[in-house]
């Protein structure tokens, strides 16, 4: 399904990056009781050649994530599924066997964390299957969300994403936390992240 997204991916960048994101969902049917299951799937584009950040540049994850929430609003991320040749997310950024979600991504799934959506055991398969076309076999690897993002400790604290979303928060936490001001400004870098309004 994953991998199905991913052609139909758009990329402008010299060498394309193609990724496809397959979502599943538990959601508990509220006539019957029982668990219901959905899937999910997108991929990501650039609409316009040159454009790599701002909202017009989104992510195979964001983008399955987005359609999950908006169609299952009181559902929770069972398992997040990438496929992709790549291993990295940018030039400089970390490398590993397989793609790991970009900061944005990162931020976007702390903050539904937060909300209940995905939790922390939430499984995320990355498959990296840039060796298949040469007669290889893929690699994959399947880790809990935490584990995840506990690679990634630089990353904006989650108080402060939590009082991105909420403005009374938000100004309690820059009145009494001298780090707040910091973790602010590396998380404005997060091209997804807008302040709170009110």
């Amino acid at each position: 399904m994953a991998s199905a997204a991913r052609d139909k991916a758009v990329s402008y960048r010299e060498k394309p990056f193609l990724v496809g994101s397959a979502i599943l969902v538990a959601e508990q049917d509220h006539a019957d009781g029982a668990e219901r299951y959905s899937t999910f799937a997108s991929h990501n584009y650039t609409p316009f050649e040159r454009v790599r950040v701002g909202g017009a540049k989104r992510c195979a994850e964001r983008n399955a994530l987005s359609g999950a929430m908006f169609e299952s609003k009181n559902g929770v991320v069972v398992a997040i599924t990438t496929v992709s040749r790549e291993t990295s997310t940018a030039p400089g950024s970390d490398s590993h066997d397989v793609l790991h979600p970009c900061p944005g991504c990162r931020t976007l799934l702390r903050q539904l964390m937060l909300q209940g959506h995905v939790k922390e055991n939430t499984m995320l398969c990355s498959v990296n299957d840039a060796a298949v076309e040469k007669g290889g076999t893929p690699v994959v690897e399947e880790v809990k969300l935490k584990d995840v993002l506990d690679l990634y400790k630089d990353d904006p604290k989650v108080d402060v994403i939590r009082a991105a979303q909420n403005k009374e928060e938000w100004q309690t936490m820059s009145s009494k936390d001298p780090a707040f001001q910091a973790d602010l400004e590396a998380l404005k870098m997060d091209e997804n992240f807008t302040e709170p309004e009110g």
